[in-house]
This record gives structure tokens, sequence and C-alpha cells, in this order.
């Protein structure tokens, strides 16, 4: 499932030089956690600067028009943010930086280039070129003449690692808890902690089993408030949730194509929500299945229902015509922002709701044998 990490990750990614990550700056993650990844690379691989000594030559006796430190740093995160992809930074930021430290050896804004070096090395889709990036954080996070503020960004980054690790099970949910754990006790006032809340809970859920709600509770007891104001949103979610499988599901709105949609006058019948987008590659991946399953057993009463994520309502409407998709879509151009996320807390896609004839929830993300699944509620 596609995880909120797009525009979550950019902010503690581009938290430093703040205008030089586009939002095609993404880390090579699985699918699972960001919106459209597989875009957010060039087909080349990146050129990313190797590691040099964070120590420059000394600082000429005489230096004829030394410009300001503030001054030059300013200058190249507005160069950096005038370049169109991160290839290309990639390529330009060994000059900046070292043109920085030939005029600064030992001013502390040269540790905030060493982070944009990491966040150059972490964009690049090599495994070695991330660990490069988790050892230049590291180097910064143990360096005695460092920012703390910069300690503190580093300390949160390397989590987006860890979350690598924790999603495509290499590591435990117990270990990646741990590790967001003692970050948010040690910086409970840090920049993206109630990111880094989300994926603690995350964690806590996936060791939750049947006891999601229970541990959900004993989080809001947290005395770091960013946790304890995330599991109160999510227990606020997941009683929502509990609630559509004893009373039925309202959905109400004018599609995309003008015609006018009420979960009410579809009882009876069978109804799939799907909510989805056209940058969602795992959604894109589920069209054909639906589309198979919708031909066989529309005239039994099967509906399908999406619920757009898109802002491009053009994409939207090319990606339903190529791909034979016929079914009414709800589309404000919101995206996550749109009303129905907001009001069921939808965090990842794709997301996949099944509802009975009584317009009752009784599955949730319905990603792989929808068909046989609908069957079954349709001979009920």
């Amino acid at each position: 499932m596609n995880r909120f990490f797009n525009r979550w990750v950019l902010l503690a990614m581009v938290s430093g030089l703040s205008s030089h990550a586009g939002t095609n700056d993404v880390p090579s993650l699985p699918a699972k956690i960001a919106p459209s990844v597989t875009a957010g690379f060039p087909s080349d691989e990146p050129t990313v600067p190797q590691l040099l000594p964070i120590s420059a030559p000394a600082e000429p006796a005489v230096q004829a028009a030394t410009i300001p430190p503030e001054a030059l740093l300013t200058q190249i995160e507005a160069e950096l943010g005038s370049m169109p992809d991160t290839e290309i930074r990639a390529q330009r930021f060994p000059e900046l930086r070292d043109r920085f430290l030939s005029l600064h050896p030992q001013h502390p804004g040269r540790w905030q280039l060493r982070f944009t070096e990491a966040v150059l090395a972490a964009q690049n889709e090599e495994s070695e070129q991330q660990l490069v990036a988790e050892r230049i954080l590291k180097e910064i996070q143990e360096a005695p003449d460092s920012p703390a503020a910069l300690k503190v960004k580093c300390s949160g980054f390397a989590l987006i690692f860890d979350y690598q690790l924790f999603l495509r099970k290499r590591c435990t949910a117990k270990f990646f808890e741990e590790k967001i754990s003692h970050h948010l006790k040690k910086h409970p006032q840090a920049e993206n902690n109630s990111i880094y809340a989300q994926w603690l809970l995350e964690a806590a859920a996936a060791n939750a089993g049947t006891n999601r709600a229970r541990v959900l509770e004993s989080f809001v007891r947290s005395s770091v408030p960013h946790v304890a104001d995330a599991a109160r949103q999510k227990l606020a979610v997941l009683r929502r949730l509990n609630d559509l499988r004893k009373t039925p599901l309202a959905l109400r709105f004018t599609s995309v194509d003008g015609k006018e949609v009420d979960l009410a006058t579809l009882r009876g019948k069978v109804v799939l929500v799907d909510f989805w987008a056209t940058w969602c590659v795992e959604c894109l991946a589920l069209i054909p299945g639906r589309v198979q399953a919708y031909r066989a057993l529309k005239d039994r009463g099967f509906e399908i229902v999406g619920i757009s994520f898109d802002e491009d309502k053009q994409a939207l409407l090319d990606t339903l015509s190529s791909r034979q998709v016929t079914w009414p879509h709800y589309y404000d151009g919101k995206a996550w922002g749109n009303a129905f996320a907001t009001q069921y807390g939808i965090e990842g896609l794709p997301m996949s709701w099944l509802i009975n004839r009584q317009g009752l929830l009784v599955g949730t993300d319905i990603l792989t044998g929808l068909e046989h699944e609908v069957q079954k509620l349709l001979d009920h």
C-alpha cells in the first residue's frame, strides 16, 4: 500500500536547503510508501559526489573579496533550487560545496552542505549511495562542532532508512518502533515528529493483531504530544470504521461525468468503494482485475464507485478512457485533502472497501481476489 511518504518525506528531506528539492526528489523506496515513487527518478542514474573529508584546505591569508558565509549558502540554495532535477543538482553540487569550503573552511555552514550531500546520496537508487547517506548523517550527529539543530534533523532523516527496512520486512516492527521512540523521546519538539509518530503507530499496529484499538489507547496516554495526538486520530478513524460495520455507509456525490451517485440507492447490491489515483502505480496495476470483475458480475448486482485522489482532472479522464473504466468517480482535485479521505482517514493507496447488500462495510484493503469475494457476498 502506498503510504503518505511523498509529501511527508519531502518535508524532512528539504528542511535544510529547502528549495533545492522538487517533488520528484524521493529516495528509492517501495511503492507502498510513496505516491508515484517510480516517477521520482530520472531514467539514468544520477552522479552523486564522492565522500570528501569535511576539513578543507586552510583559508588563504589574504582573500580579496570574501563572500559572507550566510550569503554564500543562500546563493548555493538558490542555484540548486533553480535546477530541474536531482541528477543535475548532484553534478553541480561538488563545485558549489568546494567553493564554500575554500572560502569558509571552518564555518558551521559546511555541515549544512554535508547534509545536502546526504540528501543527494539518498536520492540515488544504488544501495551503496544509500549507505553513503547514512554514514554522512552519522558523521554529522557525532561531530562535536556540528549545529545542534542539524543533529536533530539528521536523527529524523535517518529514520527514513529504518522505515525502508521495516516496509521491506528486513527488520522487525519492534526494532523500528524502538528506533522511532528513541528519536521522539530524545527530541520531543523536533521538526516532522508528527510524521514519525505516524510511522511509530504503524509499526505498533503491525504487532497488535486484533488488539489494535487497545494498543492505540495506550499510545493516547503517551508523554510525547505528537504520539498522543496521532493515536487519538487513528483511534477515531478505527472507531468510525467499526461503526460502518453496523451502520450503512453514507456516500453521496456528483461524479466526474455529472451523474448523481448515492450509495443508499444501491442497497441490495454489493459495492466496491475504490480509493485510488492515476499516479499510484499499484492502483493502476489493479484496474484490469477490477474491470474484469465488474464486467463479469455487474448483471448479478455488483457495482464499483471510485474515489479519485488526483489533482489533475484530465489525467483521471484519460486514464478512465484508455483503461475502459466505466463506473462513476468522485473527484474534487484536492488529492489527499479530498472530502472522503478526510472523513474516513484514508492514509494510503490503494485502498478498497467492500460493502454488502445491506450497505455495511465487510472488508477493507481488498487488493486481490476481488471477484471471489464479491461472488461470496452475492451468493449470500
